[in-house]
Protein backbone atom coordinates (compact mmCIF):
# COMPACT_ATOMS: atom_id res chain seq x y z
CA UNK A 1 0.00 0.00 0.00
CA UNK A 2 1.42 2.90 -1.16
CA UNK A 3 1.62 5.94 1.83
CA UNK A 4 0.93 9.72 1.22
CA UNK A 5 2.07 12.53 4.15
CA UNK A 6 -0.14 15.47 4.15
CA UNK A 7 -1.19 18.59 6.79
CA UNK A 8 -4.93 19.00 4.87
CA UNK A 9 -6.80 16.20 3.11
CA UNK A 10 -9.97 17.83 1.11
CA UNK A 11 -12.07 14.63 0.20
CA UNK A 12 -14.39 16.06 -2.93
CA UNK A 13 -13.23 18.10 -5.47
CA UNK A 14 -16.55 19.68 -6.86
CA UNK A 15 -16.76 23.45 -6.23
CA UNK A 16 -17.22 22.90 -2.46
CA UNK A 17 -13.55 20.62 -2.65
CA UNK A 18 -11.65 23.23 -4.82
CA UNK A 19 -12.66 26.30 -2.86
CA UNK A 20 -11.60 24.77 0.59
CA UNK A 21 -8.17 23.67 -0.91
CA UNK A 22 -8.08 27.31 -2.20
CA UNK A 23 -8.52 29.17 0.84
CA UNK A 24 -6.58 26.33 3.06
CA UNK A 25 -3.78 26.85 0.42
CA UNK A 26 -3.86 31.03 1.19
CA UNK A 27 -4.19 30.46 5.32
CA UNK A 28 -1.13 28.27 4.90
CA UNK A 29 0.88 28.78 1.87
CA UNK A 30 3.44 26.07 3.64
CA UNK A 31 0.97 23.67 3.81
CA UNK A 32 0.63 20.04 2.10
CA UNK A 33 -2.78 19.53 0.48
CA UNK A 34 -3.91 16.73 -0.45
CA UNK A 35 -7.19 16.73 -3.27
CA UNK A 36 -9.24 13.80 -3.24
CA UNK A 37 -11.78 13.24 -6.13
CA UNK A 38 -13.40 9.81 -7.74
CA UNK A 39 -13.62 11.83 -10.84
CA UNK A 40 -11.38 14.25 -12.59
CA UNK A 41 -12.74 17.52 -10.92
CA UNK A 42 -14.63 19.02 -14.29
CA UNK A 43 -16.79 16.30 -13.96
CA UNK A 44 -17.78 16.72 -10.67
CA UNK A 45 -21.62 17.33 -9.90
CA UNK A 46 -21.15 21.08 -9.59
CA UNK A 47 -20.23 21.50 -13.41
CA UNK A 48 -24.11 20.05 -14.06
CA UNK A 49 -25.78 23.42 -11.83
CA UNK A 50 -27.92 25.51 -14.63
CA UNK A 51 -29.43 28.50 -12.97
CA UNK A 52 -27.01 30.64 -11.12
CA UNK A 53 -26.30 31.87 -7.36
CA UNK A 54 -27.65 34.34 -5.08
CA UNK A 55 -26.19 37.15 -3.66
CA UNK A 56 -26.80 40.97 -3.40
CA UNK A 57 -25.84 43.19 -6.52
CA UNK A 58 -28.30 46.02 -6.72
CA UNK A 59 -28.64 49.01 -4.81
CA UNK A 60 -32.23 48.31 -4.50
CA UNK A 61 -31.97 44.80 -2.79
CA UNK A 62 -29.97 44.59 0.53
CA UNK A 63 -28.66 41.97 2.80
CA UNK A 64 -31.58 42.18 4.88
CA UNK A 65 -34.02 41.26 2.11
CA UNK A 66 -31.93 38.08 1.65
CA UNK A 67 -31.52 37.15 5.08
CA UNK A 68 -35.62 37.56 5.06
CA UNK A 69 -35.70 35.40 1.53
CA UNK A 70 -33.62 32.48 2.72
CA UNK A 71 -34.98 32.40 6.17
CA UNK A 72 -38.66 32.39 4.96
CA UNK A 73 -37.90 30.18 2.20
CA UNK A 74 -36.67 27.72 5.06
CA UNK A 75 -40.17 28.24 6.68
CA UNK A 76 -38.06 29.59 10.01
CA UNK A 77 -36.36 27.00 10.67
CA UNK A 78 -32.46 27.85 9.14
CA UNK A 79 -29.93 28.68 11.79
CA UNK A 80 -30.25 32.76 11.61
CA UNK A 81 -26.84 33.75 12.57
CA UNK A 82 -24.90 31.46 9.65
CA UNK A 83 -27.28 32.89 7.29
CA UNK A 84 -26.39 36.14 8.06
CA UNK A 85 -22.94 35.46 8.03
CA UNK A 86 -23.81 34.30 4.59
CA UNK A 87 -24.90 36.59 2.62
CA UNK A 88 -22.60 39.41 4.03
CA UNK A 89 -20.66 37.09 2.38
CA UNK A 90 -21.74 36.13 -0.67
CA UNK A 91 -21.36 39.90 -2.92
CA UNK A 92 -17.44 39.13 -2.14
CA UNK A 93 -17.48 35.54 -3.04
CA UNK A 94 -19.12 36.34 -6.49
CA UNK A 95 -16.46 39.25 -7.05
CA UNK A 96 -13.64 36.86 -6.00
CA UNK A 97 -15.10 34.41 -8.80
CA UNK A 98 -15.26 37.34 -11.25
CA UNK A 99 -11.60 38.01 -10.86
CA UNK A 100 -10.67 34.69 -11.08
CA UNK A 101 -12.10 34.69 -14.66
CA UNK A 102 -15.79 33.69 -13.99
CA UNK A 103 -17.69 35.26 -16.92
CA UNK A 104 -20.82 36.08 -15.47
CA UNK A 105 -23.49 37.36 -17.94
CA UNK A 106 -23.51 41.42 -18.53
CA UNK A 107 -26.08 44.30 -19.04
CA UNK A 108 -25.59 46.18 -21.69
CA UNK A 109 -24.68 48.85 -19.38
CA UNK A 110 -21.84 46.02 -18.04
CA UNK A 111 -23.00 45.67 -14.72
CA UNK A 112 -23.65 41.86 -13.69
CA UNK A 113 -27.19 40.42 -14.80
CA UNK A 114 -29.19 39.15 -12.28
CA UNK A 115 -32.21 37.17 -12.76
CA UNK A 116 -35.72 36.10 -11.07
CA UNK A 117 -35.77 33.09 -8.70
CA UNK A 118 -38.41 31.15 -6.86
CA UNK A 119 -38.62 32.68 -3.03
CA UNK A 120 -36.68 36.22 -3.95
CA UNK A 121 -38.51 39.54 -3.03
CA UNK A 122 -35.97 41.00 -5.91
CA UNK A 123 -33.66 40.02 -8.45
CA UNK A 124 -30.66 38.61 -7.03
CA UNK A 125 -29.45 35.54 -9.10
CA UNK A 126 -25.78 35.95 -10.70
CA UNK A 127 -25.44 33.71 -13.74
CA UNK A 128 -23.22 32.79 -16.72
CA UNK A 129 -26.11 32.06 -19.34
CA UNK A 130 -27.48 28.54 -18.07
CA UNK A 131 -23.82 26.87 -18.00
CA UNK A 132 -23.70 28.50 -14.21
CA UNK A 133 -21.75 25.70 -12.69
CA UNK A 134 -19.80 24.75 -15.56
CA UNK A 135 -18.02 28.04 -15.32
CA UNK A 136 -18.02 28.26 -11.81
CA UNK A 137 -16.43 24.77 -11.61
CA UNK A 138 -13.86 25.98 -14.55
CA UNK A 139 -12.56 28.78 -12.99
CA UNK A 140 -11.86 27.09 -9.34
CA UNK A 141 -10.26 24.61 -10.81
CA UNK A 142 -8.41 26.99 -13.04
CA UNK A 143 -7.48 28.83 -9.90
CA UNK A 144 -5.87 25.91 -7.69
CA UNK A 145 -3.56 24.99 -10.73
CA UNK A 146 -1.72 28.04 -9.42
CA UNK A 147 -1.12 26.18 -6.14
CA UNK A 148 1.33 23.65 -6.28
CA UNK A 149 0.70 22.78 -2.53
CA UNK A 150 -2.33 20.99 -3.40
CA UNK A 151 -1.71 17.79 -4.92
CA UNK A 152 -4.70 16.05 -6.53
CA UNK A 153 -5.81 12.28 -6.33
CA UNK A 154 -7.67 11.86 -9.18
CA UNK A 155 -9.67 8.67 -9.68
CA UNK A 156 -9.77 7.26 -5.88
CA UNK A 157 -12.55 6.14 -4.09
CA UNK A 158 -12.47 6.68 -0.46
CA UNK A 159 -12.94 3.98 1.37
CA UNK A 160 -12.85 5.61 5.00
CA UNK A 161 -11.39 7.96 7.03
CA UNK A 162 -8.24 7.71 9.70
CA UNK A 163 -9.36 8.37 13.61
CA UNK A 164 -7.26 7.79 16.10
CA UNK A 165 -8.28 9.07 19.72
CA UNK A 166 -11.02 11.44 18.39
CA UNK A 167 -8.64 12.77 15.80
CA UNK A 168 -9.06 12.44 11.92
CA UNK A 169 -5.40 11.45 10.55
CA UNK A 170 -5.94 11.08 7.26
CA UNK A 171 -7.70 8.45 4.75
CA UNK A 172 -7.95 5.50 2.69
CA UNK A 173 -8.69 5.47 -0.95
CA UNK A 174 -8.66 2.88 -3.96
CA UNK A 175 -7.00 4.45 -7.49
CA UNK A 176 -9.80 2.84 -8.86
CA UNK A 177 -7.24 3.27 -12.18
CA UNK A 178 -5.01 0.30 -10.73
CA UNK A 179 -7.36 -0.90 -8.19
CA UNK A 180 -4.51 -0.30 -5.79
CA UNK A 181 -5.25 0.75 -2.27
CA UNK A 182 -3.81 4.34 -0.75
CA UNK A 183 -2.90 5.50 2.40
CA UNK A 184 -2.72 9.91 2.82
CA UNK A 185 -2.26 10.50 5.92
CA UNK A 186 -2.85 14.33 7.56
CA UNK A 187 -3.82 15.96 9.86
CA UNK A 188 -7.13 17.36 9.26
CA UNK A 189 -9.92 16.22 6.89
CA UNK A 190 -12.26 18.15 5.23
CA UNK A 191 -15.61 16.49 3.64
CA UNK A 192 -17.00 17.96 0.48
CA UNK A 193 -18.68 14.87 -1.21
CA UNK A 194 -22.16 16.51 -1.85
CA UNK A 195 -25.47 14.89 -1.24
CA UNK A 196 -27.20 12.02 -1.67
CA UNK A 197 -29.61 11.92 -4.51
CA UNK A 198 -29.02 8.74 -6.42
CA UNK A 199 -30.69 7.51 -3.82
CA UNK A 200 -33.61 8.17 -5.60
CA UNK A 201 -35.20 7.11 -8.62
CA UNK A 202 -35.57 9.97 -10.33
CA UNK A 203 -33.35 12.77 -9.16
CA UNK A 204 -31.37 15.80 -10.94
CA UNK A 205 -28.36 14.21 -9.97
CA UNK A 206 -25.23 12.23 -11.50
CA UNK A 207 -24.08 8.96 -10.65
CA UNK A 208 -21.38 10.48 -8.21
CA UNK A 209 -23.79 11.65 -5.79
CA UNK A 210 -23.87 8.82 -3.72
CA UNK A 211 -23.50 9.99 -0.01
CA UNK A 212 -20.33 8.13 0.56
CA UNK A 213 -18.84 11.23 2.55
CA UNK A 214 -22.23 10.87 5.12
CA UNK A 215 -21.89 7.11 5.23
CA UNK A 216 -18.29 7.39 6.39
CA UNK A 217 -18.92 10.01 8.96
CA UNK A 218 -21.53 8.06 10.55
CA UNK A 219 -19.46 4.84 10.71
CA UNK A 220 -17.19 6.90 13.01
CA UNK A 221 -19.83 7.87 14.99
CA UNK A 222 -20.87 11.53 13.45
CA UNK A 223 -24.42 12.29 13.24
CA UNK A 224 -26.39 13.07 10.98
CA UNK A 225 -28.84 15.59 10.54
CA UNK A 226 -32.04 16.32 9.63
CA UNK A 227 -31.78 13.84 6.94
CA UNK A 228 -35.46 13.52 6.19
CA UNK A 229 -35.50 17.36 4.26
CA UNK A 230 -34.98 16.20 0.56
CA UNK A 231 -36.23 18.87 -2.08
CA UNK A 232 -38.18 18.10 -5.21
CA UNK A 233 -37.52 20.22 -8.17
CA UNK A 234 -40.94 20.91 -10.42
CA UNK A 235 -39.31 21.01 -13.13
CA UNK A 236 -37.24 18.11 -13.96
CA UNK A 237 -37.77 15.81 -17.25
CA UNK A 238 -39.71 12.52 -17.03
CA UNK A 239 -37.83 9.13 -17.45
CA UNK A 240 -34.30 11.09 -16.47
CA UNK A 241 -34.66 13.06 -14.06
CA UNK A 242 -32.85 15.48 -15.91
CA UNK A 243 -32.89 19.46 -14.66
CA UNK A 244 -34.92 21.84 -16.63
CA UNK A 245 -33.62 25.19 -14.74
CA UNK A 246 -35.52 27.55 -12.73
CA UNK A 247 -34.24 29.98 -15.22
CA UNK A 248 -36.68 28.75 -17.36
CA UNK A 249 -39.31 30.35 -14.95
CA UNK A 250 -36.96 33.17 -14.29
CA UNK A 251 -36.89 34.16 -17.94
CA UNK A 252 -40.91 33.75 -18.07
CA UNK A 253 -41.37 30.34 -18.81
CA UNK A 254 -45.16 29.14 -17.65
CA UNK A 255 -46.60 25.86 -16.55
CA UNK A 256 -49.89 24.29 -17.72
CA UNK A 257 -51.90 20.89 -17.21
CA UNK A 258 -53.34 19.03 -19.75
CA UNK A 259 -56.21 21.58 -20.66
CA UNK A 260 -53.20 24.27 -21.11
CA UNK A 261 -54.62 26.35 -17.45
CA UNK A 262 -52.02 28.02 -15.01
CA UNK A 263 -52.91 25.56 -12.39
CA UNK A 264 -50.55 27.23 -9.99
CA UNK A 265 -52.64 30.09 -9.12
CA UNK A 266 -55.08 27.15 -7.30
CA UNK A 267 -52.84 26.87 -4.89
CA UNK A 268 -51.48 30.10 -3.09
CA UNK A 269 -49.80 31.58 -5.59
CA UNK A 270 -51.64 33.48 -7.87
CA UNK A 271 -52.89 35.45 -8.66
CA UNK A 272 -51.98 34.88 -12.21
CA UNK A 273 -48.89 37.09 -14.27
CA UNK A 274 -48.79 38.29 -17.55
CA UNK A 275 -46.66 36.27 -20.14
CA UNK A 276 -43.03 37.39 -19.74
CA UNK A 277 -43.51 39.00 -17.14
CA UNK A 278 -42.37 36.99 -13.71
CA UNK A 279 -43.37 38.29 -10.51
CA UNK A 280 -41.05 37.21 -7.39
CA UNK A 281 -42.64 34.65 -5.37
CA UNK A 282 -45.96 34.49 -7.43
CA UNK A 283 -47.17 31.51 -10.41
CA UNK A 284 -43.92 30.06 -11.51
CA UNK A 285 -42.04 32.02 -9.21
CA UNK A 286 -43.22 30.49 -6.00
CA UNK A 287 -40.85 28.40 -3.68
CA UNK A 288 -39.93 25.09 -5.17
CA UNK A 289 -41.50 22.69 -2.48
CA UNK A 290 -44.85 24.33 -3.44
CA UNK A 291 -44.68 24.32 -7.05
CA UNK A 292 -43.84 20.74 -6.79
CA UNK A 293 -46.81 19.68 -4.00
CA UNK A 294 -49.18 21.48 -6.82
CA UNK A 295 -48.16 19.13 -8.93
CA UNK A 296 -49.10 16.21 -6.66
CA UNK A 297 -52.59 18.01 -6.54
CA UNK A 298 -53.08 18.39 -10.15
CA UNK A 299 -52.28 14.58 -10.57
CA UNK A 300 -54.92 14.35 -8.15
CA UNK A 301 -57.24 15.61 -9.73
CA UNK A 302 -56.41 13.78 -12.96
CA UNK A 303 -54.91 17.26 -14.21
CA UNK A 304 -51.55 15.80 -15.80
CA UNK A 305 -50.72 14.85 -18.95
CA UNK A 306 -50.04 10.77 -19.23
CA UNK A 307 -46.83 9.96 -20.59
CA UNK A 308 -45.27 6.20 -21.20
CA UNK A 309 -42.37 8.28 -18.83
CA UNK A 310 -45.19 9.06 -16.29
CA UNK A 311 -47.36 12.09 -15.70
CA UNK A 312 -46.04 15.39 -16.13
CA UNK A 313 -47.50 18.95 -17.13
CA UNK A 314 -46.07 21.27 -19.95
CA UNK A 315 -43.34 23.87 -19.42
CA UNK A 316 -44.11 26.35 -22.16
CA UNK A 317 -41.32 28.78 -23.21
CA UNK A 318 -42.33 29.29 -26.78
CA UNK A 319 -44.36 33.31 -26.05
CA UNK A 320 -40.53 34.03 -25.42
CA UNK A 321 -39.54 33.48 -29.04
CA UNK A 322 -36.54 32.03 -30.62
CA UNK A 323 -33.74 35.06 -29.82
CA UNK A 324 -34.45 35.09 -26.18
CA UNK A 325 -34.55 30.98 -25.64
CA UNK A 326 -31.11 30.70 -27.76
CA UNK A 327 -29.69 33.35 -25.72
CA UNK A 328 -30.70 32.79 -22.69
CA UNK A 329 -31.10 29.05 -22.14
CA UNK A 330 -29.22 27.58 -24.87
CA UNK A 331 -28.54 24.39 -22.75
CA UNK A 332 -31.98 24.08 -22.06
CA UNK A 333 -32.89 24.00 -26.03
CA UNK A 334 -30.37 21.14 -26.65
CA UNK A 335 -31.36 18.46 -23.23
CA UNK A 336 -34.84 19.22 -24.61
CA UNK A 337 -34.11 18.25 -28.27
CA UNK A 338 -31.51 15.29 -27.29
CA UNK A 339 -33.54 13.83 -23.94
CA UNK A 340 -37.72 13.99 -25.28
CA UNK A 341 -37.07 15.07 -28.87
CA UNK A 342 -39.29 18.49 -28.22
CA UNK A 343 -37.45 21.78 -29.69
CA UNK A 344 -38.88 24.32 -26.70
CA UNK A 345 -39.27 27.09 -29.60
CA UNK A 346 -42.52 25.16 -31.18
CA UNK A 347 -43.39 22.88 -28.41
CA UNK A 348 -43.43 22.85 -24.19
CA UNK A 349 -41.42 20.90 -22.68
CA UNK A 350 -43.04 17.89 -20.43
CA UNK A 351 -42.06 17.98 -17.03
CA UNK A 352 -42.44 16.51 -13.28
CA UNK A 353 -41.04 17.08 -9.63
CA UNK A 354 -37.89 15.52 -9.59
CA UNK A 355 -35.53 14.71 -6.49
CA UNK A 356 -33.23 17.48 -6.37
CA UNK A 357 -31.42 18.57 -3.00
CA UNK A 358 -30.41 16.59 -0.05
CA UNK A 359 -31.02 19.00 2.76
CA UNK A 360 -29.50 16.87 5.51
CA UNK A 361 -26.28 16.38 6.30
CA UNK A 362 -23.61 15.66 8.59
CA UNK A 363 -23.89 17.57 12.13
CA UNK A 364 -21.00 20.45 13.00
CA UNK A 365 -20.54 23.81 14.84
CA UNK A 366 -21.07 27.12 13.08
CA UNK A 367 -16.90 26.44 12.01
CA UNK A 368 -18.15 23.61 10.39
CA UNK A 369 -15.86 20.74 12.12
CA UNK A 370 -17.74 17.90 13.50
CA UNK A 371 -17.31 16.32 16.58
CA UNK A 372 -14.60 14.37 15.45
CA UNK A 373 -11.59 16.48 16.21
CA UNK A 374 -9.64 17.80 12.68
CA UNK A 375 -12.45 16.73 10.61
CA UNK A 376 -14.43 19.69 8.68
CA UNK A 377 -17.51 19.28 6.59
CA UNK A 378 -18.75 21.94 3.55
CA UNK A 379 -20.66 22.52 0.72
CA UNK A 380 -23.83 20.28 -0.18
CA UNK A 381 -23.18 18.06 3.23
CA UNK A 382 -23.88 20.89 5.78
CA UNK A 383 -25.81 23.42 3.76
CA UNK A 384 -28.82 22.80 5.78
CA UNK A 385 -27.53 25.43 8.03
CA UNK A 386 -28.92 27.66 5.41
CA UNK A 387 -31.79 25.78 4.07
CA UNK A 388 -33.51 23.42 5.97
CA UNK A 389 -36.89 22.61 3.95
CA UNK A 390 -35.68 24.72 0.68
CA UNK A 391 -32.84 26.43 -0.83
CA UNK A 392 -35.36 29.01 -2.05
CA UNK A 393 -31.90 31.87 -1.76
CA UNK A 394 -30.50 29.90 -4.53
CA UNK A 395 -27.27 28.65 -2.52
CA UNK A 396 -24.58 27.62 -5.00
CA UNK A 397 -22.36 29.89 -3.42
CA UNK A 398 -22.62 28.13 -0.11
CA UNK A 399 -21.04 25.23 -1.72
CA UNK A 400 -18.52 27.06 -4.06
CA UNK A 401 -17.52 29.23 -1.52
CA UNK A 402 -19.41 31.58 0.69
CA UNK A 403 -18.96 29.42 3.70
CA UNK A 404 -14.61 29.48 3.61
CA UNK A 405 -14.16 28.84 7.38
CA UNK A 406 -13.36 24.92 6.72
CA UNK A 407 -10.94 25.67 4.06
CA UNK A 408 -9.53 28.47 6.15
CA UNK A 409 -10.09 26.82 9.34
CA UNK A 410 -8.95 23.50 8.74
CA UNK A 411 -6.02 24.96 6.64
CA UNK A 412 -5.11 26.04 10.64
CA UNK A 413 -5.91 23.25 12.51
CA UNK A 414 -3.63 21.09 10.09
CA UNK A 415 -0.75 23.65 11.23
CA UNK A 416 -2.14 23.71 14.60
CA UNK A 417 -1.77 19.67 15.15
CA UNK A 418 2.13 20.24 14.19
CA UNK A 419 4.87 17.97 12.32
CA UNK A 420 2.87 14.70 10.62
CA UNK A 421 1.09 13.48 13.46
CA UNK A 422 1.57 10.29 15.51
CA UNK A 423 3.29 7.44 14.22
CA UNK A 424 1.20 4.79 15.82
CA UNK A 425 -1.38 3.67 13.08
CA UNK A 426 -4.62 5.13 13.33
CA UNK A 427 -8.03 2.47 12.67
CA UNK A 428 -10.23 2.83 10.38
CA UNK A 429 -13.77 1.82 10.87
CA UNK A 430 -14.03 -0.38 7.11
CA UNK A 431 -10.94 -1.36 6.18
CA UNK A 432 -8.94 -1.55 9.53
CA UNK A 433 -5.66 -1.23 7.38
CA UNK A 434 -3.94 0.23 9.91
CA UNK A 435 -4.56 -1.97 12.54
CA UNK A 436 -3.98 -4.64 10.03
CA UNK A 437 -1.51 -4.55 7.68
CA UNK A 438 -1.54 -8.11 6.35
CA UNK A 439 -5.40 -7.76 5.71
CA UNK A 440 -4.50 -4.34 3.23
CA UNK A 441 -5.56 -5.58 0.09
CA UNK A 442 -8.76 -5.94 1.06
CA UNK A 443 -10.91 -2.91 -0.07
CA UNK A 444 -13.39 -3.39 3.27
CA UNK A 445 -16.92 -2.58 3.71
Amino acid sequence: MQTFQADLAVIGAGGAGLRAAIAAAQANPNAKIALISKVYPMRSHTVAAEGGSAAVAQDHDSFEYHFHDTVAGGDWLCEQDVVDYFVHHCPTEMTQLEQWGCPWSRRPDGSVNVRRFGGMKIERTWFAADKTGFHMLHTLFQTSLQFPQIQRFDEHFVLDLLVDDGQARGLVAMNMMEGTLVQIRANAVVLATGGAGRVYRYNTNGGIVTGDGMGMALGHGVPLRDMEFVQYHPTGLPGSGILMTEGCRGEGGILVNKNGYRYLQDYGMGPETPLGEPKNKYMELGPRDKVSQAFWHEWRKGNTIPTPRGDVVYLDLRHLGEKKLLERLPFICELAKAYVGVDPVKEPIPVRPTAHYTMGGIETDQQCETRIKGLFCRGRMLVRWLTWRQPSGLQLAGRAGGLRPPGRGAGHAARRSGGRGKRRRPRCAGCRCGAAPERSRQPGR
